[in-house]
């Protein structure tokens, strides 16, 4: 059992980190969640009514880009400690 928590950690964050771009994508798209519902992809979608309003944009898909990297890391990082072969 301990040579299987490594592994199960690492698929479980970039599982998170998959579930979060699908779930955006598919709210920027408007076949997600219902609208009414504030994602950050529906706030990417809202962003293109205001070109001018560049920060509308950017604070959400920087936030995106920031939770799956931060996940991404931790995955690796998680797979360095608990990889028997190291």
């Amino acid at each position: 059992m301990p040579e299987a928590f490594g592994p199960l950690v690492v698929i479980f964050a970039f599982g998170v980190s998959s579930v979060v771009l699908l779930e955006s994508t598919l709210s920027f798209l408007g076949i997600g969640i219902p609208i009414e519902e504030v994602t950050w992809g529906t706030l990417l979608s809202q962003a293109r009514n205001y070109s001018d309003a560049w920060w509308l944009a950017l604070f959400p898909g920087l936030c995106i880009f920031l939770l799956v990297l931060s996940l991404n890391v931790v995955g690796n990082q998680l797979k360095r400690r608990f990889d028997p072969q190291d």
